[in-house]
């Protein structure tokens, strides 16, 4: 029915439109025959009226939807014949005839409507208890009740400044519809505020129990209200404003609650009161809390600054627990459980802090937990690093001052995070490789162990002295006091090359003296060879050249 009642509403025509379908000389005569029309109307509406005073149930409402039917198409004649009485005015024609006979019937539209108004007031007074419930039968009342009240001051406001044109006044139409639409326009603004006190507590339940079908419903069927509210006053607006009555207050009130851009925005009048009004509500809101404002920002700052001091001292005891314990640790695994607790700390600390300015942790924390699922599904490469450097961590390939060779890199670890770590080249350059990288390479850890092994090869002439060359590289292995003497360093004849004997050099050292003990013992077998007489070979060939001699030609041939 309220749909049929919406659709079934048009506008009336124009009065070119009029002038335009009717001719010159029988404009009189349309009028006339309009009116006729309005009254025969008028008797089919009586009877149907009387006949839905005897009916009920199905044959009731069917009766009442062609009531409805009639008036509205009694109010689109009327509204017909003051359009061809106002285009025969504007041409100079006479019409005190048809005035007439039309001005009882005008005069009669106004009071009709408004009683239709109070007998719907009244109606829906005696019903307020059911409809002010938040169920579905709740709503389908107040909406019906929302849609019949706009659609008659929707009409009778038509129908009045059309009458107004042609000189027609009943003298209670439009004092009612000032009147009546300025007090629905507050009653919605107090309705808009006493709803949005109702959807807060509803929503402070829902935390509690946020699957609570009733609850849920309740809801639902709050925000139907409140959106059904918002746009009769929206029509409601628009119907004082067609009367030159001042909306402003109203229009901002709308733009808050709706929270839509509308071209009411464009108007500067009302966005200049708005920024006005706000910068008082402000400003007085500053006054009255000014010194409870700072007192809180001042706690927020000293929890804060008391936090910091707390992670700085927690990361000191954890440090030293971690090193004096019985634990074997990488130095990354420390670093890293005493940055994670440090922070955590932190944390912990900022969210008091919140809470301390009044802000609910509840909602926070349930907004983190959405953002770090959203985050972690958008970001899984960055969790594959994690993972990796967990691995890392607990499997503890190397450690920080490491000398590795990893993902193609070869350098010492300088540090190392949840999803990378840093390595200083030996040319330092520092490169900050992903953890899922080095954990899916090969990891070549030179400097895991506490001593290495110097591998070196030396070679001789086929024609010096073997046992002689073997003395001569044990002794200079003997006299490097970098040199380790258990293991044994190691000095035997190796291969037998093309050019040279070949000897494997190899002494045990602190790994950190490698390249030490690596440099001198090369540098000292070349000056002691040198020294003994012994050669240190280099490729050659032998080239071999024969030459033969070509028969002689004869003087015959």
């Amino acid at each position: 029915t309220i749909q049929a009642e919406q659709t079934t509403t048009q506008p009336s025509q124009s009065a070119q439109e009029v002038v335009a379908t009717q001719p010159a000389v029988g404009n009189s005569v349309a009028g006339m025959r309009t009116l006729k029309a309005f009254q025969q109307l008028k008797k089919e509406l009586n009877l149907l009226k009387k006949d839905a005073e005897q009916a009920n149930g199905d044959s009731l409402t069917a009766l009442q939807y062609r009531v409805l039917q009639k008036q509205l198409s009694g109010l689109h004649l009327l509204e017909k014949l003051s359009d061809i009485i106002f285009n025969n005015k504007q041409q100079g024609r006479d019409t005190s005839t048809i005035m007439e006979q039309a001005r009882p019937v005008f005069l009669a539209v106004g009071p009709t409507i408004i009683k239709g108004v109070r007998d719907e007031n009244i109606a829906y007074n005696s019903q307020s208890i059911e409809a002010e419930k938040l169920t579905t039968d709740g709503l389908r009342i107040y909406l019906q009740h929302l849609d019949r009240v706009s659609l008659a001051y929707t009409s009778l406001t038509d129908i009045t400044l059309k009458l107004k044109r042609i000189g027609i006044d009943d003298g209670s139409s439009r004092p009612f519809l000032e009147d009546a639409l300025k007090n629905r326009a507050e009653m919605f603004i107090a309705l808009l505020k006493v709803n949005a006190s109702k959807q807060a507590e509803i929503n402070r339940i829902l935390k509690i129990s946020p699957t609570d079908e009733t609850v849920i419903l309740n809801l639902a069927i709050l925000t139907e209200r409140v959106a059904a509210t918002i746009e009769h006053f929206r029509q409601t607006n628009e119907l004082l404003h067609r009367f030159n009555i001042n909306t402003d207050n109203y229009q901002q009130y709308l733009i808050e609650t709706s929270g839509e851009i509308t071209t009411d925005m464009l108007d500067i009048k009302i966005f200049t009161e708005m920024l006005v009004r706000w910068s008082k509500t402000a400003v007085n809101y500053v006054l009255d809390n000014g010194i409870e404002i700072i007192f809180k920002i001042l706690i927020f700052v000293l929890i804060l600054l008391g936090f910091k001091f707390l992670s700085n001292v927690v990361k000191r005891v954890l440090l030293k627990s971690l090193e004096s314990s019985k634990l074997e640790l990488s130095s990354l695994m420390k670093e890293m459980m005493v940055s994670i607790v440090a922070r955590l700390v932190m944390l912990l600390g900022f969210l008091i802090a919140l809470s301390q300015l009044g802000l609910s942790l509840g909602p926070l924390l349930a907004g983190l937990g959405v953002a770090g699922f959203i985050i972690g599904f958008a970001l899984q490469d960055t969790l594959g690093n994690f993972a990796s450097g967990m691995m890392i961590l607990i499997y503890r390939p190397y450690d920080v001052k490491d000398m590795v060779e990893a993902a193609g890199v070869f350098g010492e670890v300088k540090g190392m995070s949840l999803v990378s770590t840093t390595i200083l080249t030996i040319d330092n350059q520092t490169l900050v490789i992903p953890n899922n990288k080095i954990w899916g390479d090969v990891i070549k850890n030179v400097t895991a162990q506490k001593i290495r092994r110097v591998d070196m090869v030396f070679g001789i002439g086929y024609s010096d002295d073997i046992e002689h060359a073997e003395r001569l590289f044990m002794s200079i292995l003997e006299e490097h006091e970098m040199v380790l003497s258990s293991p044994e360093p190691v000095v035997k004849l190796h291969t037998l090359g093309e050019s040279s004997v070949d000897f494997v050099v190899r002494p045990w050292v602190k790994t950190a003296n490698y390249w030490d003990v690596y440099w001198d013992v090369t540098r000292e077998v070349k000056l002691r060879l040198d020294r003994e007489g012994l050669n240190i070979p280099f490729p050659q060939r032998d080239l071999h050249i024969y030459q033969t001699t070509a028969p002689q030609p004869t003087m015959e041939s």
